[in-house]
């Protein structure tokens, strides 16, 4: 397990332990303890799920008849229009949009010199997480928002001959899992509530 993941092993550990610890202190005595057992519990999950994340992006190869000028200007174009930027990303040009603190980093690459097939690579990245495709838990609705923009992206650069390979779709189950979590916290802070007005 790399260094990172385990950091997020361990905080996800002594959130859940916090949590478990809070949530005894509300029986005990106020509700302010059951509010932040809640949070905990919630924080801890998301911890110990990002702790088991593989960091991976997601891949496409297009077969295309359009010339390598033609999809340069379009990607260019493009990328500009959504808001990105040519940075040097591990040694690599990449379109970026974010810094990766406030929002998302978002890195896109496209590799066409060896036309016709192009291979596509996008993956979205913040600080203290690793690079990350549109699967997994955290992020789940600006990952779904970026898989939008890189499928359109795609539709432009395709035409009647195109073929497409690797289409991978990113899963509903972030959505749910952050339902889930969310209603657990939920219920801690209904219960530290409930205990308030029973004082």
């Amino acid at each position: 397990m790399k260094k990172n993941n385990v950091l997020w092993l361990v905080s996800g550990i002594l959130l859940i332990a916090l949590s478990v610890y809070s949530f005894i202190l509300s029986v005990l005595s106020t509700n302010f303890w059951g509010t932040l057992s809640g949070a905990f519990f919630v924080l801890g999950i998301i911890s110990l799920l990002e702790a088991f994340s593989k960091e991976r992006r997601y891949a496409q190869n297009l077969k295309l008849s359009k010339s390598e000028n033609e999809i340069s200007e379009i990607l260019e174009n493009f990328m500009k229009e959504k808001g990105f930027i040519q940075k040097s990303y591990k040694g690599k040009k990449v379109w970026q949009k974010g810094g990766g603190f406030w929002t998302y980093k978002k890195c896109l690459r496209l590799v066409i010199n060896q036309l016709p097939i192009i291979h596509l690579e996008a993956w979205v990245k913040a600080v203290g997480f690793g690079e990350s495709d549109f699967q997994g838990y955290m992020g789940a609705l600006p990952k779904r928002r970026y898989y939008n923009i890189v499928q359109e992206l795609v539709a432009k650069l395709s035409d009647e001959e195109t073929q497409v390979s690797e289409i991978e779709k990113p899963s509903n189950r972030p959505f749910w899992i952050a339902g889930i979590l969310v209603g657990i916290g939920l219920i801690f802070i209904i219960f530290a509530l409930y205990m308030l007005l029973q004082a």
